[in-house]
């Protein structure tokens, strides 16, 4: 399902005091029931390891994890981890506030590190022309000066994949177009190509035209992948086979030779 924060939250700020400038902010509820287990069990392996954290190789716990719960929020797994660490932080004595901002980036880098593989250019579904979201931004102003040393980790609508929290009517793109994921599994690993274009412009004229021909659902473009030279257009995307069989049939009646294209492995790189 579509992984969005509407509105915005900062997971953690920094400054020249860990007391004084910062806060451990809890991650959001999950809102995808259909998650829910996998998303409680590796949570509740994340607080296990919690204790040992400021020690522990997180990327290998991180590998572990993901593997072991395939269909957990990847998302909600990687706050919670965030702030379990954040909070073992603001209690360390040994280490001045510098290191600690080092140590706190270098963590959030590793568990919110995306994984490689396609990546969507521009979708249907956007607020600004078409144009794909951007990449969350690493400085802020406040008080009208930059934060220079500050680490800030938004998370925002049309920015970084979180916890979808939306109340009304659930879109298409709701649930299955997705934003590339942390860890590749079998549960997201599927997509549903409509339609391909030997260019971007071409790739964005077809992708807008099917919107207009079929406003109730929604389509993202591709850039071209691996050996593959075309831009993809999808009607689903990082979604579990299941999911992907679901939007197959409604992409057979826009498009008769649409079909399943899925990621050959999992792990960090599709």
């Amino acid at each position: 399902m579509r992984q969005r924060l509407f509105g915005m939250a900062v997971i953690l700020l920094l400054a020249s005091s860990i007391s004084a400038y910062a806060e451990c902010v809890p991650p959001p509820p999950l809102a995808d029931v259909t998650t829910k287990v996998d998303t409680e069990g590796a949570v509740a392996k994340v607080l296990k390891i919690a204790g040992i954290t400021l020690k522990a190789d997180i990327a290998i716990e991180r590998k572990s994890i993901f593997t072991q719960f395939p269909n957990a929020n990847q998302m909600v797994v990687a706050l919670v981890a965030i702030y379990q660490y954040c909070t073992q932080l603001e209690v360390v004595k040994t280490l001045t506030d510098e290191q600690k901002l080092e140590k706190l980036a270098a963590y959030q880098t590793t568990w919110l590190m995306a994984a490689a593989g396609p990546r969507a250019i521009a979708t249907t579904a956007d607020k600004n022309g078409g144009a794909a979201p951007d990449r969350p931004r690493s400085h802020d102003k406040r008080s009208g000066r930059m934060l220079n040393n500050v680490l800030l980790l938004r998370i925002a609508m049309d920015h970084t994949p979180m916890v979808r929290i939306k109340t009304g009517k659930i879109s298409w793109v709701d649930i299955y177009l997705n934003p590339v994921p942390l860890w590749i599994t079998d549960m997201n690993k599927s997509f549903i190509i409509v339609g391909s274009a030997a260019t971007e412009a071409e790739g964005r004229q077809r992708m807008q035209g099917l919107k207009i021909s079929h406003p109730q659902y929604d389509f993202e473009l591709y850039e071209p992948y691996g050996t593959n030279t075309n831009y993809g257009i999808m009607m689903a995307s990082w979604v579990s086979k299941q999911r992907a069989g679901e939007a197959l049939q409604a992409a057979k009646q826009i498009e008769r030779t649409s079909f399943i294209w899925e990621c050959r492995g999992t792990g960090d790189r599709c």
